[in-house]
């Protein structure tokens, strides 16, 4: 995730909006910089910590996925349409 967000071009970038980007880059780089410091954490701590980006991510992940997809069938309606002309 933290890839497809540093891709300003192709990537999670060019969908989300400011806040949301930034709310996401926040809660990996805090996420990271806990795995840095707990690198003996259990198997518990670290699927708890998933939970918590899970549970920020997931709403932003649907939200631009619905948006995406009503966007995209729009796109391949004008591109049929081109198509058959």
């Amino acid at each position: 995730m933290k890839n497809q967000l540093d891709d300003d071009e192709k990537g999670l970038a060019v969908k989300l909006s400011p806040d949301d980007k930034k709310e996401l880059q926040d809660t990996i780089d805090e996420t990271l910089d806990w795995m840095d410091e707990n690198p003996e954490a259990d198997k518990e701590d670290y699927d708890a910590k998933q939970k918590e980006v899970e549970k920020i991510s997931n709403p932003i992940m649907r939200n631009m996925h619905a948006g995406g997809a009503a966007d995209g069938d729009e796109d391949m309606m004008g591109d049929f349409g081109d198509d058959e002309l």
